[in-house]
């Protein structure tokens, strides 16, 4: 019987230090202040209107996940082709799981990956989007996911998603331009929706 609480106790000290590893892996990531201007230039004009004013909504109307987002399972073969897309993939790669400071996007209330999908667990998945909207975090439209922008001298490109009920979500690839006043969208597609 002892062996057995003592083969218990050794499975339990292993997964903390298990998870112990994992967490000092995760680091933080500062995000400059062109990457993030990029990022809200080309997420905020592709976000749905808000249904009951018809005013465009901004980046401040949703949670930001706070953690550089894995997209690599949606990459076409054609991502890899230009210079710009590989050096998404190559920096990204690189980042992956890391915290992101947030820091010239005025307003912004972020929520890291794991806690997102803890809450997540804490209720039905029917339960999710009614929880989020009316006990979580009331003043949300929903939530963002963000890429690492890569740039190159004039062009960027860098991956979103968003959700705003358990209905309603896309996954967007958005490349840009800089011109002689400020970046702009270039070209935007959709990866999926639902």
């Amino acid at each position: 019987m002892k062996k057995g609480k003592l083969f218990l106790l050794g499975i339990i000290l292993w997964l903390q230090a298990c998870n112990i590893k994992t967490e000092q892996s995760t680091g933080e990531f500062q995000l400059t202040k062109e990457e993030q201007t990029i990022l809200k230039l080309g997420i905020e004009p592709l976000l749905y209107a808000d249904i009951e004013t018809e005013k465009p909504r901004l980046l401040s109307d949703y949670l930001l996940v706070g953690t550089i987002s894995d997209f690599s399972s949606v990459y076409s073969s054609d991502d890899s082709v230009s210079k710009l897309s590989s050096l998404f993939i190559k920096e990204n790669q690189a980042i992956l799981n890391q915290s992101v400071v947030f820091d010239h996007i005025p307003n912004v209330q972020t929520i890291d990956k794991n806690k997102l999908d803890s809450l997540g667990a804490t209720v039905n998945r029917s339960d999710f989007w009614y929880n989020f909207h009316e006990n979580w975090f009331p003043t949300k439209a929903g939530y963002i996911e963000i890429s690492k922008p890569s740039i190159q001298n004039d062009h960027a490109f860098f991956y979103f998603f968003h959700m705003e009920d358990g209905k309603s979500g896309r996954l967007m690839r958005v490349w840009m331009i800089l011109n002689s006043e400020a970046w702009q969208i270039d070209k935007s597609e959709m990866v999926y929706t639902f």
